[in-house]
């Protein structure tokens, strides 16, 4: 039987990258990438971030390292100018971003303004990057009303049936 065909590399910044053997990477380690607004919200608490997916009702709490990583790639970052930032191995970041993917809290994307990244610099980030994954609240988050409105330019909530 003939070899299914292999999706074509890409140029950087613009998708996944064939590997060969059929294997492809989800991550252009050269490629910006950013959280899946506005689905994704996230806060900062004593150094550890929590990770909220509105629109599957799960959370998410990162150890340090974890988080200064999901601070710098929420600048817009790849994978490279992350690692770079942080003085990590770019596959031991690589592979953090291909667990955020999997979990759809990132997507491939510039930001409007990058931020500076010199905050995370000092992060510690000898531990391995590790994220929890919590479903104990997912029924709750989903009946949450935010979920049937949306924001106008200014904050407002506009009800579906407004929106015309």
């Amino acid at each position: 039987a003939p070899a299914p065909p292999q999706p074509p590399a890409t140029a950087p910044g613009t998708g996944p990258v064939a590997l060969g053997c059929g294997a492809v990477n989800p991550i252009d380690p050269a490629g910006p990438y950013r959280p899946r607004r506005p689905d994704v919200i996230d806060e900062e608490f004593d150094g550890e971030a929590v990770v909220v997916h509105l629109g599957s009702g799960v959370y998410y709490a990162f150890n340090g390292s974890a988080s200064a990583i999901w601070s710098a790639m929420s600048s817009g970052r790849s994978v490279e100018e992350t690692a770079a930032a942080l003085g990590l191995d770019p596959a031991r970041v690589e592979a953090f971003f291909v667990q955020l993917l999997s979990e759809d809290l990132i997507e491939p994307g510039l930001l409007d303004e990058p931020r500076d990244l010199s905050a995370e610099a000092d992060a510690d980030v000898g531990e391995e990057p590790a994220l929890q994954r919590f479903t104990d609240m997912q029924d709750l988050l989903m009946l949450d009303p935010v979920h049937d409105i949306d924001l106008d330019g200014d904050g407002w909530p506009l009800l579906p049936e407004a929106r015309a």
